[in-house]
């Protein structure tokens, strides 16, 4: 590599913050140049160059397509340190969007690589932990976030960043303000109707949390728990799964919706699936998992033609793992405003 291509990376990393832009120019020509000579370490860190400045400024799509282009790069270089620091980078781009799905893989195939090179850097590990741990936080397994944001501490502290020791240890101190509800002290079954003063009020607590409540909490509680009394009587259409340890901490409903009487070999009803809410306690710990295959386990039991759902942007994913899919032949007329 000539001298002036060093003087020119050199020149672009000090022009970072203060002419982004100029910055950009100079790794992109840097670029070329190591292109043309075939020098892939040196190109992969022009790349990511620019791609930091990219993230800087604000353009992330750009940013992960020369992450990416970095990414492809290093899995022919022989270099899995390098791969693994630039994977980070696109898990970082991911989760900054909250495409958390996509991140989580590429996090894992870091953090895997560096813990099978025993001439890692120890910071390095740790900055590769800590947005793991974060995105694990996000997604409800708070076991798992409190392991690696105990880990992430661990390694900086042994890095000497005191910095990244008191993010972590805010972090955890926060975690461990939640009482997080193990698997095994879980039991699932149908709800009963002596249930329906606890269901009102997890019904209340979910939905306020999704917007401005206009009842009056106490006012809401005494209506709705009489509606769950009467509706879950033995005989009647709609049936709740709870998950309940001490308490009742999350429950899922299902409402059957007859069909028409049919001379044809069809099953005759459908089921519409709704109210599904755990306390943030419980998740990350399969509890939704299995209330859910519950549910459809009772529906298949009973040859329920087909369950129909809306779900929210955070619950698709689960949905979808358990064979939910968008249909094309379902039409909704919607008449109210909210």
């Amino acid at each position: 590599m000539s001298d002036s291509v060093v003087a020119m990376m050199q020149k672009a990393s000090r022009l970072r913050f203060d002419r982004p832009h100029e910055a950009l120019r100079l790794y992109a020509e840097a670029a070329t140049r190591f292109r043309q000579e075939g020098q892939r370490r040196e190109l992969i860190q022009a790349l990511k160059g620019q791609g930091q400045i990219e993230r800087d400024i604000g353009q992330s799509d750009f940013a992960q397509a020369l992450y990416e282009e970095a990414v492809s790069i290093c899995r022919k270089a022989d270099d899995p340190l390098l791969l693994a620091h630039t994977l980070r980078h696109v898990a970082d781009i991911h989760q900054d969007a909250e495409r958390n799905e996509l991140a989580l893989p590429i996090y894992q195939e870091a953090l895997e690589i560096y813990r099978s090179q025993t001439n890692r850097n120890l910071l390095d590990l740790a900055n590769t932990v800590r947005p793991l741990a974060a995105l694990k936080e996000n997604m409800g397994d708070l076991v798992e976030a409190k392991r690696l944001w105990q880990e992430a501490s661990d390694l900086y502290d042994a890095s000497n960043i005191p910095q990244g020791v008191a993010e972590c240890s805010r972090r955890l101190a926060r975690l461990k303000s939640l009482v997080v509800i193990r698997m095994d002290d879980v039991n699932l079954r149908l709800a009963k109707q002596s249930d329906a003063s606890a269901l009102a009020q997890l019904r209340y607590d979910f939905r306020a949390s999704t917007g401005i409540a206009t009842e009056p909490e106490s006012e809401f509680v005494e209506r709705c728990s009489a509606w769950m009394t009467t509706h879950l009587d033995d005989g009647g259409l709609w049936k709740c799964w709870v998950a309940e340890s001490e308490q009742i901490v999350g429950a899922l409903w299902l409402q059957l919706v007859e069909k028409i009487p049919n001379p044809r070999a069809e099953p005759e009803y459908h089921a519409y699936l709704t109210n599904f809410y755990l306390q943030e306690s419980s998740r990350g710990q399969g509890i939704g998992t299995r209330l859910l295959t519950m549910a459809i386990d009772w529906c298949r039991a009973r040859e329920v033609h087909a369950v129909i759902l809306w779900p929210s942007e955070k619950s698709r994913t689960l949905y979808e793992r358990h064979g939910f899919a968008v249909q094309s032949d379902l039409l909704e007329l919607v008449l109210a405003d909210k």
